[in-house]
């Protein structure tokens, strides 16, 4: 439950249509390459590296290998 709530934080961050983030970051991108346009590459650089900072943590945190635990039964 932890996960999934946490994937679609996750997601909003990355601003995708339909949650909150995306509102606010296109109008401003759009706007931004209208009247300088290397500033809303360099930002769209930054969202692409930010998305893929906060998809690696993702899976770490959620799909790594879980580590400290024996693959005996406990008793």
């Amino acid at each position: 439950m932890f996960g999934g709530l946490f994937l679609v934080t996750v997601m909003s961050s990355l601003a995708l249509p339909g949650l909150n983030s995306f509102v606010g970051e296109f109008p401003i991108l759009l706007g931004t390459y209208q009247t300088r346009p290397w500033a809303a590459v360099a930002a769209a650089f930054g969202v692409i590296l930010a998305a893929l900072y906060l998809l690696w943590a993702y899976q770490r945190m959620f799909h790594g290998p879980v580590e400290g635990r024996s693959s005996a039964s406990p008793t």
